[in-house]
């Protein structure tokens, strides 16, 4: 064998060796895209089933939140408006009182004196 022909022999063999190498890497590649597509639609569908719980949660937090609120408001107008017609009351024995005050001192005018 001359040397032309065992460079071109190395050369081929050498193509054949690289182009299964190349196969078993793209198979591998392969192998690992799958994967992560695979884990990839899993963690999607994790996330889909945990963000439908966590709305579904937030949704009676808000609810509740919401009840509350108006309970701790209707308390509040309700112990104001107790508060509003205990002070209308007061204002108004407050006139009656003042209004009876003024007829006392209008009956016992003074009258002027003659000095």
């Amino acid at each position: 064998m001359n040397k032309a022909t065992a460079q071109m022999r190395s050369l081929c063999e050498g193509m054949l060796k690289d182009q299964g190498e190349r196969k078993t890497v793209l198979k591998e590649l392969g192998e690992e895209a799958h994967t992560l597509r695979e884990n990839a639609r899993k963690y999607l569908a994790d996330s889909k089933r945990l963000h439908g719980e966590m709305s579904k949660d937030l949704r009676q937090q808000l609810e509740e939140g919401k009840r509350d609120l108006k309970r701790k408001v209707g308390a509040f107008l309700e112990g104001f408006g107790q508060k509003e017609r205990d002070l209308r009351e007061d204002l108004a024995e407050a006139r009656r009182i003042w209004k009876k005050t003024q007829e006392t001192l209008r009956n016992h005018k003074t009258r002027p004196t003659a000095y």
